[in-house]
């Protein structure tokens, strides 16, 4: 069968050069549409690429200013720590306000600080620290005024303002002063404008990048470029951050006001201060690779849009590419949902944060350890587990590591959602450690606590009596050797008390071993409550007992705590229905007048208490050479059982 007997009889009836002519015609119309709409296509996604570059944008102006307002932050909480230490000193203790303010100037770079001055309550300065100065009237400035009506103490952060006699621009920043409950004045730090300046330009990535500080009414406080010219204006008031109601954060792109280039701004609010920080990225820059890739497609597409076949061939290239690709993102797919399943049924918590150590995504075992639901703890810190146990220098050596070797494991303590402690021992390895966005912490955890329990426990066992609960003789040996470690670097004293019970085998004899036991027990609860919380109480063995003095300034002082033991144990003992009485003997040794080293000390306490049995017992013997030395007679002893 021929081509023709399947073509429409109205076709095979038009002439064959017609056929041909219109075969070319819709040829011509069909390459000319796919061409137009390849073009059309092509803008698009032009489009499309300018926005999601310029989206990417945003969330970096985002992130930049979120980092720049917690910089800010610090800077004006540092500046508020060095006001209060002032304000205190000044309103306390006026002999010691210079050096408050010196402290205050050391911990900033040289001519950071202008000046520090106060101002008394009508205004007139009565401290400068520029010499020749002179009396300033500073009544009239938005610093003195704003503290003067507040009723709060907080700090302020003024505009800034050209000075009198520096003729610089300087940032004041201001806490009040009362004395008796009333208003007396403004205590005030002028930081210069142009230090900030350079902290801001850090931020800057291109040239026409500027990072601002304003206030909440839109004065500038300072800008990384052209500071002279910004300082004393205002953006205008339409711009989205502005206002106490204003969003804490967010993004515009706009043209500035100030130099007509288009940016996307990012901002970010102060979390303990009325200033807003704002990152303009200049799109110039910004979108000058994009429109260069742009600029290569469409003149390669020119070429191919004149020569049909390599059009064609360009075609097939095309697709086969998005075969390859989409097959690649199957595949990836595939890993992926591998990965998940591994990652929801690991035994251990994990969780991945970013950059900024927001939590991105945990798995159920992280939820099971920590009681947090995934819900509750995506973008927030891990700092919400932590219980108070780990300091600041602990966790700085943590990220110290992390950022030089990348990984990090070790044991810590941190809070259940439900309040309780629990013990574990984190992983830490960070993906991608060289880039500051797509930086990610990868964090395994698992709840050691009961392992850590029962090492707690053998610990226990180990170093406290378990009949008594005071610490055994291993437990007190280290406690002493670590005061005299301490009493020497200090030259310190500290005494030695080696307690004998009088009368304890009779109790032991008459009710029992359990009634033996009960008294024991008794004992050391009532000799722990004789001592302060720095001494030790231990049972040596038996029915005798050591304790440290940890601290004493004085033989006299030595003696009465042995007193006070002695005649704590002649009160009756109430063991079930029997009322027991028994005594002590004790013996003393002191540090550095007996010895200097635990053995010694303790072999010549109990020397003296050997001493105090031969004098009749129930006493106090100090140790001196002679075996002579007495403290004063102690209450003579009463019947030993009732």
């Amino acid at each position: 069968m021929s081509l023709d007997n399947l073509l429409p009889a109205s076709y095979r009836d038009i002439p064959l050069h017609l056929r041909l002519r219109l075969a070319v015609g819709l040829l011509v119309l069909g390459v000319l549409g796919a061409i137009l709409v390849f073009w059309l296509q092509s803008q698009a996604a032009d489009r499309q690429l300018r926005e999601d570059v310029l989206s990417m944008t945003d969330l970096q102006a985002q992130q930049l200013a979120d980092a720049v307002a917690r910089q800010a932050d610090d800077l004006v909480r540092g500046i508020d720590n060095g006001l209060q230490h002032m304000r205190h000193d000044y309103l306390d203790d006026r002999s010691s306000f210079a050096e408050a303010v010196r402290a205050t100037l050391k911990g900033y770079p040289d001519g950071t600080i202008l000046n520090v001055s106060v101002f008394d309550a009508t205004g007139e300065s009565v401290y400068n620290l520029v010499p020749g100065s002179g009396q300033v009237y500073g009544g009239d400035r938005d610093y003195f005024r704003v503290q003067a009506e507040r009723n709060t103490d907080q700090v302020f952060v003024g505009q800034a303002i050209l000075g009198r006699i520096s003729k610089a621009w300087t940032i004041p920043v201001s806490r009040k002063l009362v004395r008796g409950g009333r208003f007396a004045g403004v205590l005030v730090v002028f930081l210069r404008a142009d230090y900030l300046q350079r902290r801001l330009a850090r931020v800057a990535r291109h040239e026409g990048d500027v990072i601002s500080l304003f206030t909440l009414e839109g004065a500038y406080l300072s800008r990384s470029a052209d500071l002279e010219n910004a300082l004393g204006k205002s953006t205008p008031r339409d711009r989205p951050f502005l206002g106490a109601d204003a969003p804490r954060a967010g993004v515009m792109r706009t043209v500035a006001a100030f130099d007509q280039v288009s940016r996307i701004y990012g901002w970010a609010r102060l979390d303990d201060h009325p200033l807003v920080a704002v990152v303009g990225l200049d799109t110039k820059p910004v979108l000058a690779p994009v429109e260069a890739q742009i600029a290569r497609a469409r003149e390669a597409n020119a070429i191919g849009s004149g020569m049909i076949v390599l059009g064609l061939l360009l075609v097939v290239a095309l697709l086969l590419q998005a075969a390859r690709q989409q097959r690649k993102i199957s595949e990836n797919a595939v890993t992926l949902q591998i990965s998940k399943a591994a990652f929801d049924a690991s035994s251990e918590g994990m969780m991945v944060t970013d950059a900024n150590n927001r939590i991105l995504l945990v798995n159920p075992a992280f939820s099971q350890i920590t009681g947090y639901s995934e819900q509750e703890v995506l973008g927030q810190s891990p700092s919400l587990l932590s219980s108070g146990h780990q300091d600041r220098e602990f966790y700085a050596s943590l990220w110290r590591t992390l950022n030089a070797v990348g990984h990090w494991e070790g044991e810590l303590t941190n809070r259940h959602k439900g309040g309780q402690l629990y013990i574990e021992w984190l992983k830490i390895t960070v993906i991608d450690r060289d880039d500051p966005v797509g930086r990610r912490h990868v964090a395994v955890l698992s709840d050691i606590t009961a392992r850590k329990r029962g090492e707690e426990v053998v610990w226990r066992r180990a170093n406290y009596d378990e009949l008594t609960g005071l610490p055994n003789r291993r437990l007190f040996m280290d406690r002493l050797q670590q005061t005299l470690e301490r009493a020497a670097r200090h030259n310190q004293c500290l005494a030695v008390l080696f307690i004998d019970l009088d009368e304890f085998k009779p109790v032991n004899d008459q009710y029992g071993h359990q009634a033996g036991d009960d008294l024991l027990k008794q004992v050391g609860s009532r000799m722990s409550m004789c001592l302060r919380g720095e001494d030790t109480v231990a049972r040596h063995g038996g029915d005798e007992f050591v304790v440290m003095l940890a601290t004493v300034s004085s033989e006299a002082e030595a003696l009465g705590v042995a007193e006070k033991l002695l005649t704590a144990l002649h009160v009756p003992f109430q063991i079930e229905d029997h009322t027991v009485r028994i005594g002590a003997s004790i013996g003393m040794a002191l540090y550095p007048q007996h010895g200097d080293n635990a053995d010694t000390l303790i072999e010549r306490a109990d020397a003296a208490m050997y001493a105090a049995k031969s004098a009749g017992r129930h006493t106090v013997r100090l140790h001196c050479a002679e075996s002579a030395q007495v403290s004063p007679p102690s209450t003579p002893p009463a019947p030993p059982m009732q």
